[in-house]
């Protein structure tokens, strides 16, 4: 968990992220990222996530997984960017 404390916030490596989903031409998974920012996915996912719910990057859940676009790419993939609303679920 000391891992994700350190990498999530950490402005470098959100601007890595960022650069990587801005050069694809498609959304992308979080291995396609992981794999190109050299670090684990877990840690790449959880980047990710935040990025999302901070409205900087547009997200969609597929079958396949979570894919990420570039939420100033003007092609949002939920066809908006604003940021991603997180709710709790209900207990049941």
């Amino acid at each position: 968990m000391r891992n994700l404390e350190r990498h999530v916030g950490n402005t470098d490596l959100e601007t890595l992220v960022l650069r990587v989903i801005a050069e694809a031409s498609i959304p992308v998974g979080v291995e396609y990222v992981a794999k190109r920012i050299k670090r684990n996915w877990a840690t790449t996912r959880a980047v990710l996530l935040t990025l999302a719910v901070d409205g900087r990057v547009s997200v969609q859940r597929t079958t396949h997984g979570w894919y990420y676009r570039s939420a100033n790419s003007g092609r949002g993939i939920l066809g908006t960017t604003k940021p991603l609303q997180v709710q709790a679920r209900k207990g049941n």
